[in-house]
């Protein structure tokens, strides 16, 4: 369940570099033009001041500006064509005090750039051209101020006047400063190619070609219909790019800032395409630079990228990028902001309808160096997907806390290894990563890369000092599968970050081929001291399947953190061909030293499915093991699953503590027996057992599935305590007959027993059901059993706290049972035993209204045994308590004043000596209870046994009975009392002739008339 650092894999990925290039979805149009740009510079006549062109140190090539026509600090050029050779410039010869040259082109010619654009001192200067402007290969740029190319088809004043390429005419007279871009029909494409160097000396941060570069802290803007970069570059240090792809009648607005002017779209009702192909986009300097692109399709691909890097000590913050789109796609190229100083690095903000990051050179990333804070990852989208190791995130590999990654979407997808990460490297504290998803988050399967597999991963990690970042999502379904996994984990001396997941359903599933275990992960990896996060799920189904984990445990010195699920219904399922155990686990792993975290549910219905589905806290080194805590209506656990909290290492196992407010059920093992279904928190080592607790309606153990804190090593074994209120049935054995349903506290090695408490309404152990506190060697545990009703033992059932199974001199432990009754069949051998080889026998202590099909034996018999004898040694006690009956309990004194019998005799009637002799008999209640549960009441009700109708004779007075009496068959009346050899008691009609020696019963001679 460890994995390997994942912030390596970030680093390894952004060295890396693919040498297939994807074929973007777009394919870049160049212009198939009826009338080509000409290499050269014209003006017009429609200024009241008209430009002038003149030829410059290399006619045909340089072009020198002057004149036009100013209104206060704006320069207004009008040209009938704009286009510069190849090796050329355009040299506008302004005064230094104009603030913005304004040009536009009217002639209806594209404007082909590939050459020097020149201004004099800060000017800004905007280039208007509507039909289109294409920068090649060696456009450069010498511009003071800010620069905006544009295929506008006018610039807006704030007076309300227009400079319009389509009415050109319209005079220019008040003092006004530029407040928008108004576009037309038609709107023209902006193409940039520039990979203007300055044979070296024009580069960007990276030491790439500048391309179209601006001075620092000022504007470059391309904004037109599509907008293409076309192994073309953007640079401007530590100032801002806008990149913006309008459809016709737009409205875009400028807004002064320091850096020149920031562009606003509100005016915009639809875009069009924007996209970069092995082009770069750089505002990297010392305040930290700005980038924002608004377009319908943006699409970055081929090794393209935006950077903003702020590298200076202060307090103003770097900039940021940002990024509008419809679709926004990704692919083989990279976004990043980078903070190296004590500056905060800026932000990365993407905004679309439908987002797509690919390849394995796709990185979006916010980053700090220094001491600075990492700008935040902000992504706003109804569909994002991530596939093809493309990774997003932040990261801090200095002193200053990681940025925060923030995802607001309906649907986030992530796909053959893409990652979304927040990295913690050094001291610096690791960001928080957010996913609000209202539809669903899936995160699949894994890819590889130099043979090595990488996950797709949702993360946060610390392989430095500082922590880990937390993890919060919020979703409707929530898929991991297929090696994929949501992870906040420490590798060093950082804490884990914790995660919180509150969704409506979570789906963790593994498969047969992935590298690792599929799920969610809150660790302390291998050689880490941080502290484990805990990992907290709100759902209404949990699943767990196909060896896919939830996991907060520890490899290392760090304690491991706590798992924590509600969830209306939560279900484990592992089977015997899943490579990995599925489950929900907070244990101390091997290797670890410290404490295990907790496993807490809050669940409606629990089931745990198949031989590798697990619950756990245990414990495998000299950590100590934590605890599960269950809550649940149902609990079902079947075909080998269990929940434990063992202990294999040197410390002391955990617990686990159970409420159901209805059953309990485990059932089985599994197909080949190895793994009994059931609760544990067995020792192994020679550390103590944890103690086991359930209180529920009904408790169910069958076929071979066991409870047990026993001990299998040289230490003492935990406690079970069973809290019923209804019944408790143990039953059955497993299929091949070698594992019996029970309740184990049981000592196989050299340690002691526990005990067994357990109180319910009614308790079966049938088909060897057994209730064992047995030793090999040392002293017996206690078992107490408080059962209302009934307890019944059937076919071979046990429950023994027998001590010295094998050899020692333990003493056998002590059975306290108290009930109504105790039924067995005498048959069927089932024992209750608190036997010992040399020690003590135990001592039995039996309250019960009624015993029946067992007794007490000094020895162990084929029959129904109650046994507390000793091999070598001293026998125990056996008290077998039930109520004597009092005989004369219930009865009245008769009353003092007895009635005259004389009174009551009628004096008219004499006996009739002709009438038959008659019966009076007594006859007992016989037959059987209806059940073994009912009490026999001393009450007896009398009522007639003949049920023949009396006849009845109507006679008048004195008339005599004309017919004599009927002969009836002559009684027999006891002459004597005999007894028989068995010792049966029984009345004679003959007195048996007795000797005259001194007889002990006297013969009783009944004489009757």
């Amino acid at each position: 369940m460890n994995a390997k650092p994942l912030g390596v894999q970030i680093s390894k990925k952004i060295l890396y570099n693919n040498p297939i290039k994807l074929i973007s979805q777009f394919t870049y149009v160049f212009f198939t033009l009826t009338n080509p740009a000409i290499a050269q510079i014209s003006p017009d006549s429609t200024l009241s001041n008209p430009t002038v062109v003149t030829s410059g140190a290399t006619p045909s090539l340089d072009f020198v500006i002057t004149g036009g026509t100013q209104v206060g600090n704006n320069l207004f050029h009008s040209f009938t064509t704009f286009s510069v050779p190849t090796g050329g410039a355009s040299i506008f010869n302004n005064d230094s005090s104009i603030e913005n040259i304004i040009s536009r082109v009217t002639g209806g010619a594209i404007s082909n750039i590939n050459g020097l654009i020149q201004t004099q001192g800060k000017a800004n200067l905007f280039l208007i051209n509507p039909n289109g402007i294409i920068f090649g290969p060696n456009a450069a740029l010498n511009i003071g101020g800010s620069f905006i190319a544009t295929t506008a088809n006018s610039l807006k004043l704030s007076n309300g006047d227009e400079f319009s390429v389509t009415n050109p005419t319209t005079p220019l007279l008040t003092i006004s400063v530029p407040i928008g871009l108004q576009f037309g029909k038609n709107t023209g494409a902006i193409v940039n190619q520039s990979q203007f160097n300055g044979d070296g000396t024009v580069t960007n941060f990276f030491g790439e070609p500048a391309g179209l570069q601006g001075q620092s802290n000022t504007t470059l803007a391309l904004v037109g219909g599509e907008v293409m970069g076309a192994n073309g570059n953007i640079t401007v240090p530590g100032g801002r790019i806008e990149l913006g792809s309008m459809d016709d009648d737009s409205f875009v607005s400028l807004n002064p800032t320091s850096q020149g002017f920031a562009l606003g779209y509100t005016g915009v009702r639809t875009f069009q395409n924007l996209q970069l192909q092995e082009s770069s986009i750089d505002a990297s300097g010392s305040g930290g630079g700005n980038v924002q692109i608004q377009g319908q399709a943006v699409n970055l691909t081929n090794h393209s990228s935006i950077t903003a890097l702020t590298d200076v000590d202060g307090t103003v913050s770097g900039g940021g990028i940002a990024i509008r789109a419809n679709q926004l796609l990704v692919s083989d190229s990279e976004i990043q902001t980078i903070a190296s100083g004590s500056v905060s690095g800026g932000d990365v903000t993407l905004e679309a309808e439908k987002m797509t990051f690919n390849g394995v050179n796709t990185v979006v990333f916010t980053e700090t160096e220094g001491a600075g804070h990492g700008g935040n990852m902000t992504i706003r989208s109804a569909d994002v997907e991530l596939t093809n190791l493309s990774i997003i995130g932040t990261q801090t590999t200095g002193m200053g806390s990681g940025g925060n990654v923030i995802i607001d979407t309906k649907n986030l997808s992530i796909w053959d290894g893409a990652q979304v990460a927040v990295n913690t490297k050094s001291s610096g504290l690791g960001g928080n990563l957010t996913v609000k998803a209202s539809n669903s988050i899936a995160i699949v399967g894994e890819s590889k890369l130099f043979d090595m597999p990488f996950p797709s991963l949702l993360f946060t990690e610390t392989t430095g000092s500082g922590k880990a970042g937390d993890i919060t999502i919020e979703t409707g379904n929530l898929s991991v599968r297929d090696g994929a996994r949501i992870s906040a984990s420490t590798f060093n001396d950082g804490d884990a970050g914790n995660i919180a997941i509150q969704t409506r359903k979570v789906e963790l599933i593994g498969n047969l081929i992935a590298s690792q275990a599929s799920g969610i992960f809150s660790q302390v990896e291998p050689g880490a001291s941080g502290q484990g996060g805990n990992i907290a799920i709100d759902t209404k189904t949990l699943s767990v399947r196909s060896g896919s984990q939830v996991s907060a445990g520890t490899f290392g010195s760090g304690n491991a953190g706590s798992l924590s699920v509600v969830a209306p219904t939560v279900e484990v399922r592992g089977e015997a061909t899943d490579s990995q155990f599925s489950g929900l686990f907070a244990q101390v792993e091997t290797g670890a030293t410290s404490q295990g975290g907790n496993v807490t549910l809050t669940t409606e219905q629990l089931t745990l499915q198949g031989e590798r589905a697990r619950i756990s806290a245990s414990t495998y080194d000299r950590g100590v093991g934590g605890s599960v805590g269950i809550n649940t209506r149902q609990l079902l656990l079947r075909d080998g699953a269990q929940i434990q909290a063992t202990t294999n290492g040197l410390a002391p196992g955990g617990k686990i503590d159970v409420t159901a407010t209805d059953t309990v059920e485990l059932v089985g093992t599994s197909t080949l027996g190895q793994s009994l279904s059931g609760l544990f928190t067995s020792t192994f080592g020679e550390a103590p057992a944890g103690n086991l607790t359930i209180n529920t309606n009904n408790l169910s153990v069958q076929n071979g599935a066991s409870i047990s804190a026993s001990t299998f090593g040289g230490s003492e074994g935990g406690n079970i305590t069973i809290n019923a209120s209804g019944t408790v049935n143990l039953i059955g054995t497993s299929p091949d007959g070698k594992a019996s349903s029970g309740l184990y506290v049981q000592a196989t090695g050299t340690g002691k027993a526990g005990d067994i408490n357990l109180t319910a309404r009614s308790l079966l152990l049938d088909q060897q059901g057994k209730i064992l506190a047995e030793t090999a060697s040392d002293d017996g545990g206690e078992i107490s059993l408080q059962v209302r009703d009934i307890i019944q033992m059937r076919q071979g059932s046990l429950i023994s706290a027998t001590a010295g199974t094998t050899s020692g001199q333990g003493n056998g432990g002590n059975i306290n049972i108290n009930t109504t009754f105790l039924v067995t069949v005498s048959s069927e051998n089932s024992d209750i035993k608190a036997d010992a080889l040399e020690g003590r026998g135990g001592n039995i202590k039996i309250s019960a209204q009624s015993v029946f099909g067992t007794e007490f034996r000094f020895q162990e018999t084929a029959l129904s045994d109650i046994t507390a004898s000793s091999t070598y040694g001293v026998s125990g006690a056996v008290e077998i308590k039930t109520p004597d009956v009092d005989p004369t309990q219930g009865l009245v004194d008769l009353p003092v004043q007895l009635a005259d019998a004389s009174n009551l005799i009628a004096q008219g009637c004499r006996a009739n000596p002709g009438q038959a002799v008659g019966k009076f008999v007594v006859t007992g209640r016989g037959g059987l209870l209806p059940s073994p549960e009912s009490t026999l009441n001393a009450d007896i009700s009398l009522q007639d046994l003949d049920t023949s109708p009396i006849p009845r004779e109507s006679r008048g007075a004195g008339e005599q009975r004309s017919r004599g009496a009927e002969e009836q068959e002559s009684i027999a009346e006891a002459q004597a009392i005999a007894i028989n050899s068995k010792g049966e008691i029984f009345l004679t009609a003959q007195a048996s002739a007795v000797t005259p020696h001194s007889p002990w019963l006297s013969s009783t001679d009944c004489k009757g008339k």
